[in-house]
């Protein structure tokens, strides 16, 4: 009789306990959602660029004005997605590209940026950076399916036993396959001046 009893109030506190959970956790991607709209209403959505600033010769100089515009912008990067562009594809892009930068496309796809890889992906092609869609989609085709998990410790698990299950012959050419794709990458540098430029130049108005 005690059981019968207990058993339907243990079922009404996991119950309660998974709807508060649930109701939390979607107070804080709508606490997250307002913070971002909240930098956009305070922050010009055009980054404070005039076609004018576009007239620097230099692509460089000109790439990075548009980092510390961009990096001005107090991001929640729980909540990238709630952000308008140009900003939420250049958060995207600018957080890949230093990551590489940093420690090459592994480290992009091993840190945290890589729970954004198929955002970033989607922020590549919107700006017609077809040479980096095409090292992205190559890093694909090294997990099972071109599947990359979302979350970072899942990831980051999976990764390892890729790399426990290799030979040394495939761990050579897995390190070379790496290598190469990093050397696209840098080699390709200006191109991403230039996409990012001509991108970031479309939201101008003035």
């Amino acid at each position: 009789m005690l059981k019968s009893t207990l058993f339907p109030i243990v079922l009404i506190i996991t119950v309660l306990i998974f709807s508060f959970g649930c109701i939390e956790n979607g107070a804080n991607k709508h606490i997250a959602q307002k913070e971002n709209k909240d930098v956009l209403k305070k922050n010009n959505i055009n980054l404070n660029l005039k076609l004018a600033d576009f007239e620097n010769p230099n692509d460089r100089e000109l790439f990075d004005t548009i980092v510390k515009e961009v990096f001005k912008i107090e991001v929640n990067y729980d909540s990238i997605e709630s952000l308008e562009n140009p900003v939420k594809n250049l958060v995207y892009i600018f957080d890949m590209h230093f990551q590489v930068m940093n420690g090459g496309v592994i480290q992009f796809v091993d840190n945290g940026s890589g729970d954004s890889f198929e955002e970033v992906l989607v922020a590549l092609k919107e700006i017609k950076a077809l040479e980096y869609v095409e090292i992205l989609e190559k890093i694909k085709t090294r997990f099972p399916n071109g599947f990359i998990p979302k979350e970072t410790d899942i990831r980051r698990e999976l990764i390892d036993e890729i790399n426990e299950n290799l030979t040394e012959s495939q761990i050579k050419e897995s390190s070379d396959f790496y290598e190469k794709l990093d050397r696209k990458y840098y080699d390709s540098q200006k191109l991403l001046y230039k996409y990012v430029i001509q991108y970031t130049k479309g939201y101008c108005t003035e």
